[in-house]
């Protein structure tokens, strides 16, 4: 049996012990207490970071919109000008800014008449399209077309063609020249070199010819003295055999186009494309695609 004075050591050193233990609790509870509010606040912090990011997304998006209504209404307004006047030119591409609110837009609008439509070419046509300028899959690129044409009436968007295996390197390059949404004629004003290839009974020097004729007395593209109005201009350029072939292959003005619009604030910008078709008999303009990032 221990004595009373060492019984009464023992209790005193457990109080000890347990007021030491009740203090590491006290500490690992502040501790704890301390992540938590902190993790809230981080949490929180986050929240109104991501919140404030969103609500500048919807407005980069905002301008980009708008952008794309100034770009509709600049076509809209030049075919219509065109439809009183016959000898308008149509000069793509355009470039249009403008400030809205806190920020910008940026908006270039395109002739889409200027490309082959894969949806209603040749087989010929994109044979050469396609070897002319190295664009491959492990596949044949335009049987895989022609199916699908077979089976679908037409691709809806050239990203289809990413099931053939097409990558975005060869897809980006096509898109230059090919198209699924114009009229199927060709826009002799806007096709590039490429494209005019592809034409029964054009030579290297008639796109030559076609090419400085295109530049103007400035020696500018795109400017108003570049455009070839009707078959008056380009028949002596072309030949009379030549133009009876294509006549009904081309065309001097568009009715598809792309709108691409830029929306910027201090630090975000946000993207819209658009692809659209002014029907001339109706008087509006039809949106085809869009696709907003």
């Amino acid at each position: 049996m221990k004595p009373y004075g060492q019984k009464m050591l023992n209790k005193s050193q457990r109080r000890k012990n347990n007021k030491g233990i009740a203090l590491i609790l006290v500490l690992w509870v502040v501790l704890i207490l301390e992540s938590i509010v902190g993790g809230f606040i981080y949490v929180s912090r986050l929240q109104t970071k991501i919140a404030g990011y969103q609500v500048e997304t919807l407005k980069a998006f905002a301008l980009a919109r708008g952008g794309v209504a100034q770009g509709i209404n600049y076509i809209d307004n030049l075919k219509k000008t065109i439809l009183l006047k016959e000898n308008t030119p149509e000069t793509f591409p355009v470039t249009l800014t403008g400030d809205l609110g806190e920020g910008s837009y940026r908006v270039v609008l395109d002739n889409e008449e200027g490309k082959l439509n894969i949806n209603t070419c040749s087989r010929e046509q994109l044979h050469q399209l396609l070897n002319n300028n190295g664009i491959n899959t492990v596949g044949n690129l335009a049987d895989f077309i022609f199916n699908w044409r077979d089976k679908r009436g037409g691709l809806d968007t050239l990203q289809e063609l990413m099931l053939a295996g097409l990558d975005q390197v060869s897809l980006t390059k096509l898109a230059a020249w090919a198209t699924v949404y114009s009229s199927g004629k060709i826009n002799i004003n806007a096709a590039p070199p490429e494209v005019l290839r592809l034409l029964p009974g054009m030579t290297e020097n008639k796109i030559k010819e076609i090419n400085s004729f295109r530049l103007g007395n400035d020696c500018l593209a795109g400017t108003a003295d570049d455009q070839f109005l009707d078959s008056n201009n380009i028949a002596d350029m072309l030949g009379s055999r030549v133009l009876s072939v294509l006549r009904d292959r081309i065309c001097y003005r568009g009715e598809s186009y792309k709108i691409t619009a830029v929306g910027s604030l201090t630090n975000n910008a946000r993207q819209i494309t658009v692809f659209l078709h002014y029907d001339p008999i109706k008087k509006v303009v039809k949106i085809k695609y869009w696709k907003e990032n």
